[in-house]
Parts: structure tokens; C-alpha cells; sequence
């Protein structure tokens, strides 16, 4: 802001809120020439947040802060289950079950051997199902 008598900058030197005033947001700002030393007082409209308004504002922060927390964790903890699922051997690929197999026989998961059946009989063909 500039001063009125010789167009030096003003410095803001106090301000004080307006309490007289039926709305609130008003203060009285005290200026000082830099250059001349005048001293002008004006009355200035301050948007101020009213403390409904801060207060929701505060609650939407944290119900969303909260929000956040809660889908972190659970994404912690399906990531510690995928871990153990991962973790866990398949009972066909057990050491057990390699162990008693002959190197040069294939090995089978358990969903190939049910889906071939064996045969009845020693003759007798397999029908298709």
C-alpha cells in the first residue's frame, strides 16, 4: 500500500480485531509511511473461517486420515495372508511324494491322476465320461 502524501510504501505496524461490528471479519490495521512518518488507520474486511466451518473442515481431515489407516492396514494384512498362502508347499509337490517317485517316471499332480482314472480291469477300455 502506498501513502496518500508522498506515494512512499506503508508498513503495516498493528492490527486489532473489530468486535463492535454485528459480523465478524472486520479489523482495525494501523499503517506507517516509510518515507513520512504518517500514521493511517483503515478498516478492513478479513474473510475468517467461522469455527463451524474449521471444526467440519477438521473432521472430514480426520474421518478421511482414519479412512486411510484403516484400508492400510487392511492391505497389510492381506499382503501378511497372500504371504502365507504363497508360503504353504501343494500337497502333490511334497518332498515325500517326489522322494518314492523313479527319476525317470513323470511326475503327476493330483488333478491329472482324477482326471484319468484307472481302468476296472486289465483288458477293459476307459470310457470317455
Amino acid at each position: 500500500m502506498l501513502c496518500l502524501a508522498c506515494g512512499a510504501e506503508m508498513r503495516l505496524v498493528e492490527v486489532v480485531e473489530d468486535t463492535t461490528m454485528l459480523v465478524s471479519g472486520y479489523e482495525h490495521q494501523t499503517w506507517q509511511c516509510s518515507g513520512c512518518d504518517t500514521v493511517e488507520q483503515r478498516t478492513t474486511f478479513i474473510r475468517k473461517k467461522p469455527f463451524d466451518e474449521k471444526l467440519r473442515d477438521l473432521m472430514e481431515r480426520a474421518t478421511a486420515l482414519k479412512e486411510a489407516v484403516a484400508e492400510s492396514k487392511q492391505r497389510a494384512q492381506f499382503n501378511r495372508n497372500w504371504d502365507k498362502l504363497r508360503s504353504v508347499p501343494l500337497p502333490s509337490a511334497s518332498s515325500e511324494a517326489l522322494s518314492h517317485k523313479d527319476g525317470d517316471e513323470p511326475v503327476q499332480s493330483a488333478a491329472e491322476t482324477a482326471a484319468c482314472p484307472a481302468p476296472a480291469e486289465h483288458n477293459e477300455p476307459i470310457a470317455p465320461e
